[in-house]
């Protein structure tokens, strides 16, 4: 095998877990190799492994763990599943990419990383618009000053995917929430151009009949009279573009502003095309995860434990800003209390 090559666990077997394997499967094989797949059901595993021709499935997420073929394991479950799944596959030797987010609570946050440093293994929670070109033109294009100075963040994103009662977005013993689902692809846009804890936030919204919140609207306010705008709901549709305007013009986040194909910085559009993948995407412009792949195999060759892209106190102010934001909703958890 060569020494650049990055073996690849997947831990779980839903829709973005087929797209993650989708994209790694089109990239080179001496750079990502898939080596197993694991889920509650051998069935659903044995079935996924088939289809992509992955040569071990499991019906558990210990065996996965166990596995000594395995660099690092891609998370993709549900939210409450995180925190335990994450645990185990740090305590297999095994690094990890977990879906957002990470976790239900700041604390479980903070726990996971700790963990991680003290066994020198690399975590990180898949954000992956940080990995994206688009967003690296971005950061230039305010580096560069070509909009003045960053003063104002706004930012929608609204899919009906909690009409369903049923559905786990909707339930909260299952991690459900726009806020944990969709807001917080907001609220870390606001954070990648700001850099630095909104010094005061608030939140209105709706919850639904279990509590959970549905939409809101949120305020963060930053030192130097800059804000973010941000508006999420998983029971509407929005245009899912973003804007931050300066004071010498603006940037378009072109929808989905998440894994844009491109922004527009003072009328002049500038394109970035996705890689070719060969599995069908169940996401928008899922084909971007192309790059949150590379930047782990990126920061796994260099030895690092964290990406600078995405790095553990990002995660950590992330995960405690949606917290307050979250609670402020009124959707509390057990996980608040612990």
């Amino acid at each position: 095998m060569d020494v650049g090559t990055i073996r690849w666990g997947i831990c779980s077997v839903g829709k973005i877990c087929q797209d993650f394997t989708g994209n790694l499967l089109s990239l080179p094989k001496n750079e990502h190799i898939v080596e197993a797949v694991a889920s509650s059901s051998l069935e659903r595993a044995q079935a996924f492994a088939k289809e992509r021709g992955i040569s071990k499935s499991y019906g558990s997420y210990q065996e996965l763990a166990d596995d000594p073929n395995i660099d690092v394991v891609y998370i993709g479950s549900i939210n409450v599943q995180h925190y335990d799944q994450v645990k185990m596959m740090l305590g297999g030797g095994k690094s990890v990419l977990c879906e957002k987010p990470l976790c239900m609570s700041p604390k479980e946050v903070k726990t996971l990383f700790s963990l991680a440093k003290e066994k020198n293994l690399f975590l990180m929670e898949a954000v992956w618009s940080r990995c994206s070109p688009a967003y690296a033109a971005v950061q230039k294009a305010i580096d560069d000053g070509e909009i003045g100075e960053a003063r104002v963040v706004q930012a929608m994103f609204g899919e009906m995917i909690a009409v369903d009662p049923h559905h786990r977005a909707s339930r909260k013993e299952l991690g459900g929430g726009a806020l944990f689902d969709i807001g917080m692809y907001t609220v870390q846009l606001a954070q990648f151009v700001f850099k630095e804890r909104p010094y005061e936030q608030h939140a209105v919204g709706f919850l639904n009949d279990e509590g959970v919140d549905i939409t809101s609207n949120l305020a963060l306010k930053y030192t130097k009279q800059r804000m973010a705008s941000l508006t999420t709901s998983s029971v509407s549709t929005f245009p899912n573009d973003a804007h931050i305007c300066g004071t010498k013009g603006y940037i378009r986040i072109h929808p989905p502003f998440w894994s844009p194909p491109a922004i527009t910085v003072n009328g002049e559009m500038r394109n970035f095309p996705f890689p070719k993948v060969v599995y069908k995407m169940n996401f928008a412009n899922s084909e971007g995860l192309t790059y949150e792949a590379n930047e782990v195999r990126r920061c796994l060759l260099n030895k690092k434990i964290e990406s600078p892209l995405i790095t553990h106190a990002m995660s950590i102010e992330l995960a405690e800003i949606i917290g307050k934001l979250r609670q402020d909703l009124g959707y509390k958890l057990p996980q608040d209390d612990e």
